[in-house]
């Protein structure tokens, strides 16, 4: 980039650096996994009667419901919610690219709940036009959301690392196990490329212990 910039204020007459062999980032498998029955219990320990933990609540069905990044999630406006259309528009997402995607109807019935029970209260004359709010009334950071998140984890017992990105790994993987097209899951997940999609055809173990055993002639022994 630099040879380039030079280049191109006509500094040097051409690029040595077009010749260089970059090295590829390289495409680690998320660290873990949860199933669906270990996000349900996560739920569970969700205080979900209180204030906060309706706003927890549909916190945590939101990331489930649509593996959006965390700073997506803190970006949100209430506006940014369709519930008649089932749908959240994403603005300046990563790589500031705007997007839309689906959203589960029990997602939505949860944030519903939150906006009629929780942010009433939670929300002050100070408060910004953020869907979710923390307990001061201003929109989350991304620590708070990742702790947040962490704690409810590790409260249901489970000991994958992670906590947001956790959530997001796992929504994509649950789609791709259930038959879901890269294309879409990219989509959903806000890949500029579906190179970094692909990753979840690595994960998805357990459709593929499935063929191994029905096709690999040792696995039948």
């Amino acid at each position: 980039m630099f040879f380039r910039r030079l280049k191109k204020r006509a500094f040097i007459s051409s690029d040595p650096g077009v010749d260089f062999d970059l090295p590829r980032v390289a495409r680690r498998l998320p660290k873990g996994i949860l199933n669906l029955a270990e996000i349900e219990s996560i739920f569970d320990v969700i205080p979900s009667q209180t204030t906060t933990g309706i706003r927890d609540r549909a916190v945590m069905e939101t990331y489930f419901a649509t593996g959006i990044r965390r700073m997506e999630l803190a970006g949100l406006n209430t506006i940014d919610i369709d519930m008649s259309s089932g749908l959240v528009t994403i603005l300046r997402g990563k790589g500031a690219k705007d997007r839309r995607i689906p959203i589960a109807n029990r997602a939505c019935a949860w944030i519903e709940r939150y906006h009629e029970r929780s942010r009433p209260i939670l929300a002050d004359g100070f408060s910004v036009d953020a869907l979710f709010l923390d307990n001061k009334g201003l929109r989350f950071r991304g620590h708070q959301l990742s702790h947040k998140v962490s704690s409810y984890i590790k409260a249901a017992g489970i000991r994958h690392q992670g906590a947001c990105k956790l959530f997001r790994h796992s929504t994509a993987t649950l789609m791709h196990e259930n038959g879901a097209d890269l294309r879409y899951i990219q989509k959903m997940l806000g890949h500029a490329d579906i190179s970094t999609t692909q990753i979840y055809t690595h994960v998805t173990i357990s459709r593929l212990r499935e063929v191994y055993a029905r096709t690999h002639p040792a696995a039948s022994n």
